[in-house]
């Protein structure tokens, strides 16, 4: 996680605990991933790896919803996304400026590619 920019000092800003509140983001690893995700996904080789990475990809983004749960931005009704990607299929409201909305592309089109390539695994990745 990198510290998120913040407009205010950030002594001013506390919890009811009294406790200095922290501004964040979670952020991934690799820079400028939705690109990367639009440029790599062009090849037959990534469309012919997704079905392997079916379990990874839904695994991160699980993984990731339940740190931002643990970290106090989602709970068990809302987590953010729909204001980030409003939409599960590629659309122009949907924003990339998070980057781990990335994850929801990825685990969409890895069971897509499973659905397609291999539907038993994709049943199975059902939750």
């Amino acid at each position: 996680m990198r510290k998120a920019p913040h407009y205010q000092d950030d002594d001013d800003i506390e919890t009811a605990e009294g406790i200095p509140e922290i501004d964040w983001e979670l952020v991934l690893e690799a820079d400028h991933v939705h690109s990367l995700f639009k440029d790599i996904a062009k090849g037959d080789a990534w469309q012919n790896a997704l079905p392997l990475l079916l379990n990874d990809a839904t695994e991160l983004l699980l993984e990731t919803l339940e740190l931002l749960h643990e970290l106090g931005k989602a709970d068990e009704n809302e987590d953010g996304s729909f204001w980030q990607q409003p939409s599960i299929k590629p659309h122009p409201q949907n924003r990339t400026y998070r980057d781990w909305t990335a994850l929801i592309d990825l685990a969409r089109d890895a069971w897509l590619a499973a659905a397609d390539q291999a539907p038993a695994r994709a049943v199975r990745q059902v939750y």
